[in-house]
């Protein structure tokens, strides 16, 4: 069995703080203790409140912004003990024991770390070893809890939000159209997504408009207009609120050469009434 330790971090995030978009060549276990946020995993948008793991795949890009302070440990590392191809996001309270055991041996492989300055040593590869069995029983037990109807459901109504993104969805119609009252619906969404469906949908129009913006030389109106925003003044409004800067200021930020996401994240729950 191959196990290999990278990289271990311990820190605190602030309110207000942002990670800057970043990859590892390794896959990486975060542990969120406390505190509430949200981060972006490759394409997706996730929200995060108290005790939250991640795993994050190598190769994909991830950033976060913290609205309550928390406190995260997470570990870049190497392992063939299961295959993780796909991000993995687990927020159930009946794995607390389990959340409380993983931060504690991050904890753990953080004193080695620093002290020791040695990623090859014997007892960090114990404590990978020790983490991975708790993350694998974690994951099967989340996976055998969501029915995979659910979430075949949830990745289906996802895809419809990504095509019409830019429309006014009837979520209501969207929910009797499979089966489900609005109310019970909007609960499968956010159980197996992480954020209700009128956020999701906001992630979407603003990464299409923060894009547009980087990439294009359109009108802050016509943009506006094409990523569904019927009323610019709407659009300009909420994109100052959650940016902390105009749509003319991001691009001109973009255009000095800055980092794409260079700039404070969005709260995707800000104008979610769900």
């Amino acid at each position: 069995m191959y196990y290999m330790v990278n990289e271990v971090v311990s820190y605190t995030h602030r309110k207000g703080d942002n990670v800057l978009p970043h990859r590892h060549n390794h896959s990486e276990i975060i542990v969120y203790k406390g505190g509430s946020g949200a981060f972006t995993l490759g394409d997706e948008e996730y929200s995060y409140s108290g005790d939250v793991l991640v795993i994050v795949p190598k190769n994909t890009e991830h950033f976060e912004r913290t609205y309550v302070e928390t406190a995260v440990k997470c570990c870049v590392f190497g392992s063939d003990y299961f295959d993780i191809s796909e991000p993995v996001v687990i927020r159930d309270e009946k794995f607390s024991s389990q959340f409380n055991r993983m931060y504690g041996i991050l904890g753990d492989m953080g004193e080695i770390f620093i002290t020791k300055g040695d990623t090859s040593d014997k007892r960090l590869e114990e404590l990978l070893s020790e983490l991975l069995y708790i993350v694998e029983y974690v994951y099967s037990a989340q996976q055998n809890k969501l029915d995979d109807q659910l979430v075949s459901m949830c990745n289906t109504v996802k895809k419809y939000i990504k095509v019409h993104y830019n429309h006014t969805i009837r979520f209501e119609i969207l929910a009797e159209n499979i089966g489900y009252s609005y109310s019970r619906f909007r609960h499968i969404f956010v159980e197996t997504v992480g954020m209700g469906l009128k956020a999701y949908q906001l992630g979407v129009r603003m990464n299409k408009a923060l894009k547009l913006l980087a990439t294009t030389k359109k009108s802050v109106i016509r943009i506006a207009e094409e990523v569904g925003y019927k009323n610019y003044i709407c659009f300009f409004n909420y994109f100052k609120r959650v940016m902390h800067m105009t749509p003319l200021q991001y691009r001109n930020e973009v255009s000095k050469g800055k980092s794409f996401y260079q700039v404070n994240t969005f709260n995707l729950l800000s104008e979610d009434s769900d």
